[in-house]
Formats: structure tokens, C-alpha cells, sequence
């Protein structure tokens, strides 16, 4: 069996997948919560500097550098990058993620960063950009939509990914109170897209960056948000909904409830191959 199969039975059998019964689950989700999303990622920027160090360290990122963020969010890389190149575009299919974005972009004063509101499946970008990136991106979850990548840069891509730490411990545990057993998939393991590339001729670069990362927030809000997600997967009930609120309250204080957790990020970076 090839990596690329491979890879897409592990998209089959992962609890967390797309499908044609809750994909508008799922973007009204993405919607609702990209305010909280985008506060979650600015207090873990250092995290994410470390990134941009790396690419910048290998000579990527420069003044005449036009770059593609692929699933940007509310603007994890976007607006890093942002001062580091000429533009950036910022791809994502979630408009209320890029309503966050472009709110952001304004209060910073960045103008070379353009949303784009469009899934990437249906992009079909060539070659416009000179490094593409997708970062924790579900978009991203084929060989097809890997090398959509390449075909949209002009020389460089870069892929990343989390790996293995205790940052979805929460989640998890709050699964099982509320949808049942959580069966965890591997589906986002570098290891499939790695050897994809390796079976192709090309020669990706891994790097890692790892860091302890702590947000506040309101447990309300906390509350809030995680009844939201489960609704994705599960009929929500006052009982379950209670079991939320239960767990968090009782990991707040004064109303505050703070995550505190290790991140490891594994950035794949690689080579478009000569035409």
C-alpha cells in the first residue's frame, strides 16, 4: 500500500473528519470562534516566531518574496510574515476568520496582506507565490492537495504539523465525558506527507520547535466554545453540557481558567522541483 493511501485511511478512520453531514458544523464553528482563536495564537507568538526564525534562517523570507498561507486562521503566520515580505495571501474558507484577520491587519497597519476567501481544493493556483505554507491546515490533508502546493509555488514549500505532546489534553478528556470513547487518529503524522514526498524524488527538510505555551480566558467563554465543538460530533444535552461546565469550573479560578500546555510543531520544508 502506498503513503498516499496510507494517509487517506488514516483521514477515514480519525474521529476529527470532514464529513458531508457536519462540514456546516464545522465552518460555523471555525466562524463563531476565530475571535477566541486569534487570542489564543497571539499569546502563543513566540511559538510561532521561532518558525518564522527557521524560514528566515534558510534564506525564505525577504522583501521581494510573495508567500501563500494556506487555512490561515485568523492569522497565526499572516501576520508575522507580514512585515518579513512584500505580500502575503491569505487563503482560508472561513470568512469569519478572515473578517478576524482583516480587523487585525488594520489595527497593526499592515497592507500587503490580502484574504482570500476560497477552499483550497478548488484554488487551482499556478505558480503565483514564491513560498507556499500550510500550517496545521486541514486543507492540506492529501497527496493531491500537497502537490497543489508545489503548483502554486514557484520554488518553495513548507508544511506544518503538531506532534505528538499533551496540548489536545483537554479536548480528549472532555471527548470522553461527552461523545464517548476518543479513538485518536494519526492522520496528522508527518510521517505521510514525508514519505510521500520521499517516494516522489524529493528531498524535504524537518525541523522542530517545541515551547510551553499558557492562555487565560473567561470560563464562560471556555465553556462556551467547547459546547460549540462538541455539537459538531454529538447531540448536546443539558447533561453534557453541564459536564462541560463542570470540568472547567472546576480548573478556574475567580472566573479564569488557564491553559497551560507543551506545543511541538514539525515544519517540513522542500524544494518545488525543476519543471
Amino acid at each position: 500500500m502506498s503513503w498516499e493511501d496510507e494517509w487517506r485511511m488514516a483521514h477515514e478512520r480519525s474521529p476529527l473528519r470532514v464529513t458531508v453531514e457536519n462540514e456546516w458544523r464545522w465552518n460555523e464553528y471555525w466562524d463563531r470562534s476565530a475571535a477566541q482563536y486569534l487570542r489564543e495564537v497571539s499569546s502563543e507568538a513566540a511559538l510561532y516566531h521561532q518558525v518564522i526564525d527557521h524560514l528566515q534562517s534558510k534564506g525564505w523570507l525577504g522583501p521581494e518574496e510573495d508567500v501563500l498561507d494556506i487555512g490561515c486562521g485568523p492569522g497565526t503566520y499572516s501576520l508575522l510574515l507580514a512585515n518579513k515580505v512584500r505580500s502575503v495571501t491569505a487563503l482560508d474558507s472561513s470568512l469569519g476568520m478572515l473578517d478576524v484577520l482583516s480587523q487585525e491587519c488594520k489595527a497593526r497597519g499592515l497592507e500587503n496582506v490580502r484574504p482570500l476567501c476560497r477552499s483550497w481544493e478548488r484554488a487551482n493556483i499556478e505558480k503565483g507565490y514564491d513560498l507556499v505554507l500550510a500550517a496545521l491546515s486541514p486543507a492540506v490533508s492529501t497527496a493531491t492537495g500537497l502537490f497543489a502546493m508545489e503548483k502554486a509555488s514557484r520554488s518553495k514549500c513548507c508544511y506544518i504539523t503538531a506532534c505528538v505532546s499533551n496540548w489536545m489534553k483537554t479536548r480528549n478528556e472532555l471527548w470522553e465525558m461527552v461523545v464517548g470513547e476518543f479513538v485518536p487518529s494519526d492522520a496528522y503524522s508527518i510521517k505521510y506527507p514525508f514519505n510521500i514526498l520521499l517516494e516522489t524524488g524529493r528531498l524535504p527538510d524537518l525541523h522542530h520547535i517545541t515551547a510551553t505555551v499558557e492562555v487565560d480566558f473567561p470560563s464562560r467563554q471556555v465553556i462556551d466554545n467547547y459546547v460549540r465543538y462538541f455539537r459538531i460530533f454529538t447531540a448536546m444535552d443539558l447533561a453534557k453540557v453541564k459536564a462541560i461546565e463542570d470540568y472547567i469550573g472546576s480548573r478556574s479560578q475567580g472566573g479564569v481558567y488557564t491553559r497551560r500546555t507543551d506545543k511541538c510543531l514539525c515544519i517540513m520544508s522542500w524544494n518545488r522541483p525543476e519543471d
